[in-house]
């Protein structure tokens, strides 16, 4: 009985090519959740000085030093945050450079016939533009999808933990978000493979046409010749085009819907504060923690897009 090849998915492909950059990945997480949580460490402060403002504070050092402590960790974020970046572009252009070694050396192991039938364009897409796609992958959503992740989970909990109908009020856009998404992303498949095999049609013609320029001059083609360069510009570029066309009105709900966390917490809370079943200032925490996740939402859906394209 023959055993069923197990297929590997892209992602764990792509991150089983790490190799013995893993800790270097594993550390750009940590700094990435570090700074991360120095960016979302200001709206407790925030928090502290409207309930100061409500409880009529009047001393001016005490608003003026938690200022100065946003400050120091707006400065925090920005530092852990490049020390992330730096951290995971030094392993992953590592990386890109081993992985093209490894296709080179196996372009010399293969039979020279399976090599030849390999258009120059084809094989300039694979070790050109395909690998350096992998950068966006381990250089940016490995280390911040992971903490932009993280962090709005602990918003909500903290928020479930004031009040569940609160916690309830800030989810109530993410289904309807998800949605969209769900929608932008059932007909993808079909323009993906699409922007595929045009851009490797013009690979192919872009190299034959600058190889074979002067044979072309010789024989006074190069206005057929240049034509036929054009139309797969054209139909390259048109194939990017009609993705976006067709993505542009799901996506732009989905980037709106999903963070606009307000419009649900603003009237439920207003009511539980009028019947007195929640306090104005856990009002006012669930409001500006609300604002926080819904920030990182927004910086989650990018990556989230980007995650789809590579799992195609």
């Amino acid at each position: 009985m023959q055993e069923t090849k197990k297929t590997q998915s892209p992602m764990a492909w792509v991150l089983g090519q790490t190799g013995d950059h893993g800790g270097q990945y594993v550390l750009s997480v940590v700094l990435a959740i570090i700074g991360v949580a120095f960016s979302l460490a200001p709206y407790f402060v925030v928090i502290g000085i409207v309930q100061g403002l409500m409880d009529g504070v009047k001393d001016f050092s005490f608003y003026l030093s938690r200022c100065l402590i946003m400050a120091a960790l707006w400065l925090g974020r920005v530092l852990f945050h490049a020390l992330s970046t730096a951290t995971s572009h030094k392993a992953t252009f590592a990386v890109l450079g081993e992985i093209r070694k490894r296709c080179m050396e196996k372009l010399t192991r293969m039979p020279l016939g399976t090599v030849l039938e390999q258009s120059s364009g084809a094989l300039k897409n694979t070790l050109i533009e395909r690998i350096d796609s992998i950068e966006t992958t381990l250089a940016h959503i490995v280390p911040e999808f992971t903490a932009n992740l993280l962090i709005p989970v602990i918003i909500t909990v903290y928020i479930f933990t004031i009040d569940w109908r609160m916690g309830l009020a800030s989810l109530a856009t993410v289904p309807l978000g998800m949605a969209f998404y769900i929608w932008m992303m059932a007909g993808s498949m079909k323009f993906y493979q699409a922007t595929i095999d045009n851009t490797k049609a013009l690979n192919d013609t872009a190299v034959e046409y600058i190889g074979g320029i002067q044979v072309i001059k010789a024989f006074g083609k190069t206005k057929s010749s240049y034509e036929r360069f054009v139309k797969d510009a054209h139909a390259a570029a048109n194939a990017f085009i009609g993705w976006m066309r067709a993505s542009i009105i799901p996506f732009t709900f989905a980037m709106v819907v999903m963070p606009a966390t307000m419009v649900s917490v603003l009237p439920i809370g207003g009511l539980l504060v009028k019947n007195g079943s929640l306090s104005p200032q856990d009002f006012v925490t669930v409001i500006i923690l609300s604002v926080g996740g819904g920030w990182m939402l927004e910086s989650l859906q990018e990556y989230t897009y980007r995650l789809f394209e590579l799992m195609q």
